[in-house]
């Protein structure tokens, strides 16, 4: 006889076996209860980190250019922020065998905030206050750039402060993360003016943080 079953009547057997069928199908049933708790507390923890800190999800993204000038360039935004805006992070990798010098003469950085259906919000024009500095060959550098939101005079929705921190989910956040895309051009000029050499960036983020 199986374990657990000592002298019973018929009907206690058909009932200990009926109680034998029962047990997985209970066991199923709370391992599946336990998951769904596991996913909703994420879920929780999910839209309340959201709440805290709208902002810090905005950047691990790089835009790459290969070869400006025998430098090749990386460019990416900083997750945390203390203002609104962007504090960008220029990466300048010297793969020759020469002495380079950033910022070179006459660079220039131009940018402009695009929302994701490129209505123009705005731009400018930041300038290097950094001192030249040598980068030794098969070495790396540094640029921090910090730029300003865009203008809350443009008139488009999608380039409005309200437009990224507005939370719909609950009072806490909306699932659809919104974006806008920072695209920036960096240039050198030669002594006439006129572009030598250019290298185009395009990132996406969130410009605001939370109050």
């Amino acid at each position: 006889m199986a374990k657990g079953y000592h002298s019973r009547s018929p009907e206690e057997f058909q009932e200990y076996l009926e109680s034998i069928k029962r047990k997985p199908r209970s066991a199923f049933w709370k391992q599946f209860i336990i998951f769904v708790d596991i996913i909703i507390i994420m879920v929780i923890f999910y839209l309340v980190y959201q709440f805290i800190n709208p902002g810090s999800m905005n950047l691990s993204q790089k835009s790459i250019v290969e070869d400006f000038q025998g430098l090749r360039l990386s460019l990416s935004a900083s997750q945390i922020s203390a203002n609104d805006g962007a504090v960008l992070y220029l990466v300048l990798d010297n793969k020759t065998k020469q002495l380079k010098t950033i910022p070179g003469e006459n660079w220039k950085f131009q940018y402009t905030w695009m929302t994701e259906n490129h209505d123009n919000c705005g731009g400018g024009e930041f300038t290097f206050s950094q001192k030249p500095q040598a980068i030794p060959p098969e070495s790396t550098a540094l640029l921090e750039i910090p730029l300003p939101p865009p203008s809350q005079a443009v008139k488009i929705e999608g380039c409005k402060k309200e437009h990224f921190t507005e939370r719909k989910l609950f009072g806490l956040g909306s699932f659809k993360k919104r974006i806008l895309i920072l695209e920036t051009n960096l240039l050198q000029k030669s002594s006439e003016n006129k572009s030598v050499d250019e290298a185009k960036f395009s990132i996406s983020l969130n410009p605001y943080k939370s109050d």
